[in-house]
């Protein structure tokens, strides 16, 4: 196992960034969304991330939405995220999406993509999944969290 592999595997703290991800597809059925992050960005860091800093990894993603209604998806995928947010009625909305992760409620999840093209989803739960194994891609400084 790498030294990389190894540090995966130890970060106890995984967020995907969604708006340095790419949306590769947009998966819709019934009241099931699926968007397919290829690559998502995912941060790690240990357990404090202003001192020991982190990583960056490039990793498959998947967000299930379920009792979900896709109001507008782009049209040009695949496609860099360059905005967004994941919105749940009562809290502060998610720039970062712990990984893995389920959050049941009113969500409403926004993407703006680099081509100026929305992607709008409500939803009434959210399942954040792995798929794939990462790939390394930087180290992140302590700085970026103070």
């Amino acid at each position: 196992m790498s030294e990389h592999e190894k540090a995966w595997r130890l970060q106890p703290t995984r967020e995907v960034e969604p708006h340095d991800s790419t949306l590769a597809a947009v998966e819709a059925a019934d009241d099931r969304v699926v968007l397919r992050l290829a690559p998502a960005y995912v941060i790690t860091s240990g357990d404090e991330p202003a001192r020991n800093g982190g990583a960056g990894w490039a990793v498959d993603v998947d967000i299930v939405l379920e009792g979900a209604e896709l109001r507008s998806a782009p049209a040009t995928l695949p496609a860099w995220i360059s905005d967004g947010f994941v919105g749940l009625a009562g809290a502060a909305r998610m720039y970062l999406l712990t990984l893995p992760s389920t959050h049941d409620g009113d969500l409403t999840v926004y993407f703006l993509t680099e081509n100026a093209e929305e992607l709008l989803v409500k939803a009434r739960r959210m399942e954040v999944i792995q798929r794939g194994e990462p790939a390394y891609v930087e180290r992140i400084d302590p700085e970026f969290w103070r």
